[in-house]
């Protein structure tokens, strides 16, 4: 079975489920992709903003957590909803 590319799976999960955090992701994708090296706290960081900053995705809350452990949730915007269709065909 082919596996999607990680960014790719990162915004299907957001799209799959409105409020997720970036600590769900995180552990989904641990599950999903347990020899893959870039499944690690900063990578998935680095593709949340990336998916946000081209507009895909849309932050709706964002809480400390531990004093030093910023916990974000997302949904999809209009834009990324419009873009699912190209990665559900696959």
């Amino acid at each position: 079975m082919s596996k999607l590319p990680i960014k790719f799976r990162v915004l299907q999960l957001i799209n799959q489920k409105k409020g997720i955090t970036n600590e769900e992701i995180l552990e989904i994708l641990k599950f999903e992709y347990p020899r893959d090296r870039v499944v690690n706290y900063k990578d998935i960081e680095y593709y949340l903003i990336s998916l946000k900053s081209v507009g895909l995705i849309d932050s709706i809350s964002v809480t400390l957590r531990d004093h030093s452990k910023l916990v974000e949730s997302y949904k999809i915007s209009d834009y990324g909803m419009n873009r699912m269709k190209y990665i559900n065909n696959n």
